[in-house]
């Protein structure tokens, strides 16, 4: 639940009818997805509704991924993302259940006005060394636990997606659609495998220390069908650490030598 310091008050009309006008004035460019704006001295997040091309992608990749890991296979269609209201029926059902999520300011059939929630977790770290940097990373996966045992689940469980608000974890980017379709303990492993991996650059290539990490997290939300999920995945991956002394100068690829420290983190 986003604390009470934040100064702004939801639910005023004239507010709302001032940051339509606002917005429209802007004549933010449409290929624009998410543009940070400041008005009267605040600074929201407006989110454009997307296209349906890339939402139709992004639902295939998602099928795809899903066959592969485990044999089954999800119509496309009930993984589409990228529907605004979608997204801020979450966000109100999340804040309403206690969650730290961005209060929905302002809600239009083409964008979505939300509070701004400070600086993503990716950039904080960024910031951070030695023991600093270990206390945040630890930080976010108590959070992570405390959230999958509260009964929730994420769907874009990537550090920039989690932001430092009022010194408080709070999740944004809720667009994803999946935990209609798929189980919840599916997507709990999913959330575990998109934040260890999207961390991997602040392990400084420290497996153990990663290693550790994961099983602070299973420590403080035990829960077999995550486990095993996340087991299946490793072995699914595994592949990719027969092949690496393959793959000369392309293990070396960020996206790849990222993905490559997961499975032996896993």
């Amino acid at each position: 639940m986003i604390d009470n310091e934040s100064p702004c008050l939801y639910g005023d009309k004239k507010l709302e009818y001032s940051l339509e006008k606002h917005i429209a004035e802007l004549k933010i460019s449409e290929k624009c997805a998410v543009e940070i704006i400041d008005f009267r001295q605040e600074k929201y997040v407006v989110k454009y509704r997307q296209a349906a091309f890339p939402r139709y992608v992004r639902s295939w990749a998602a099928s795809l991924v899903y066959a592969l890991m485990f044999n089954e296979f999800v119509r496309p269609a009930r993984l589409r993302a990228g529907s605004i209201e979608h997204e801020a029926a979450r966000l109100r059902s999340l804040s309403t259940q206690g969650v730290r999520v961005p209060n929905v300011v302002l809600q239009t059939p083409g964008f979505l006005v939300l509070e701004y929630t400070g600086e993503n977790i990716s950039d904080v770290l960024a910031g951070l060394r030695g023991a600093e940097r270990t206390a945040m990373l630890e930080r976010v996966v108590d959070e992570l636990a405390d959230f999958h045992r509260a009964g929730h689940w994420h769907g874009g469980a990537q550090l920039r997606n989690i932001t430092l608000h009022h010194d408080h974890i709070c999740r944004i980017d809720f667009e994803e659609a999946a935990g209609a379709q798929i189980s919840l303990g599916m997507m709990q492993a999913f959330d575990v495998v998109l934040t260890f991996h999207s961390a991997i650059d602040y392990f400084e290539g420290d497996v153990a220390w990663a290693a550790d990490l994961l099983r602070r997290y299973f420590q403080r939300a035990p829960n077999i069908e995550v486990e095993n999920i996340v087991r299946k995945m490793q072995r699914k991956l595994g592949w990719l650490l027969r092949l690496a002394p393959l793959l000369g100068p392309l293990a070396r690829r960020k996206d790849l030598r990222r993905t490559l420290m997961l499975v032996q983190v896993l």
